[in-house]
């Protein structure tokens, strides 16, 4: 029961966030693949983006802050029946083969159908301070960048990208 209130969930949410998200964002996105986000690092090579930015956000949907999901929601969803549903789900906790319940102190439904609209709702405060920062997200784990200096100095690898 619970993954059919999650898909029917996604069903009315999802139209309202795709429409707030950059279109050069790929990650989890319904009609979008990675071999899009690839031919758009191609696309970018050709108009003077010739560094690479890529990045692994270890563990992501185990770690998203539930406070911050929940404010990013907030700002497109004011239903406190639908904000009470979603915090359900994020606080819903985890059940281990043994029957014993872990509870959720952060992160989204482990498997959750939900799991990847919340990450990319948390995750588009990322994309758009990136897209103002000159960055051109191809994925929520990778970016293009007109000169190296752009990149994020953050634990990760830039790479000139030569065609």
């Amino acid at each position: 029961m619970d993954r059919v209130v999650q898909a029917s969930l996604v069903l009315e949410l999802e139209p309202i966030f795709e429409a707030g998200f950059k279109p050069v964002s790929y990650g989890f996105r319904p009609r979008r693949r990675a071999q899009d986000a690839v031919a758009e690092i191609h696309a970018f090579g050709s108009r003077n983006y010739h560094w690479v930015f890529e990045a692994d956000i270890a563990a992501c949907f185990d770690e998203l802050t539930h406070s911050a999901v929940m404010d990013r929601v907030r700002l497109q969803i004011a239903d406190k029946r639908v904000l009470a549903l979603i915090k359900s789900f994020l606080k819903a906790g985890v059940m281990s083969a043994d029957g014993t319940i872990r509870n959720s102190e952060g992160g989204t439904p482990q498997g959750g159908i939900v799991s990847p609209l919340l990450a990319n709702i948390a995750l588009s405060c990322w994309t758009s301070t990136s897209a103002r920062s000159g960055m051109r997200i191809a994925h929520p784990s990778g970016a293009m960048c007109t000169a190296s200096v752009a990149a994020p100095p953050i634990g990760s690898s830039a790479t000139r990208m030569t065609l």
